[in-house]
C-alpha cells in the first residue's frame, strides 16, 4: 500500500470511483490470510486447522479490515501500515493485560 499523503488520496479516489477494484483488494487479502495460517501453523507446529491458527487469523483479519475501513474513510491521510501497526499494538496491549475471571463456583452459591 502507498505511504505518501498524496498516493493514499490518490488510491482512495481510485477506488471510488472503481469500486470494482475492491473485490481484487478481498481476494487477495484472502489469498494472504490462507498462506499467513499456513506461515502460523508451520511455526506452531500444528495442522493449518488448529484452533490457535484460526484464531491467529481471524484475529490478524480483524484487525486489517479496521485498518482497511479507516484507510479508505473521508478524510484519511495516514498510510495502512501506519494504522495497521496502531491497531495491532492496541490489540497486543490490550491481549497482554491480565483477564480476571469471575469465581463461577461462588457465583453459583458454591462454597
Amino acid at each position: 500500500m502507498p505511504a505518501s499523503e498524496e498516493e493514499t488520496r490518490q488510491l482512495i479516489a481510485v477506488v471510488k470511483k472503481e469500486p470494482q477494484l475492491i473485490l481484487k483488494i478481498i481476494g487477495a487479502t484472502e489469498q494472504r490470510e490462507a498462506q499467513f495460517a499456513r506461515n502460523v501453523a508451520r511455526r506452531e507446529g500444528v495442522p493449518a486447522e488448529h484452533p490457535v491458527v484460526r484464531m491467529a487469523v481471524v484475529l490478524l483479519s480483524t484487525i486489517a479490515n479496521k485498518s482497511s475501513k479507516a484507510y479508505f474513510s473521508d478524510g484519511n491521510t495516514r498510510s495502512y501500515p501506519d494504522l495497521l501497526l496502531e491497531n495491532i499494538s492496541a490489540a497486543s496491549l490490550l491481549f497482554s493485560q491480565p483477564f480476571d475471571t469471575p469465581d463461577v463456583t461462588a457465583a453459583e452459591g458454591q462454597p
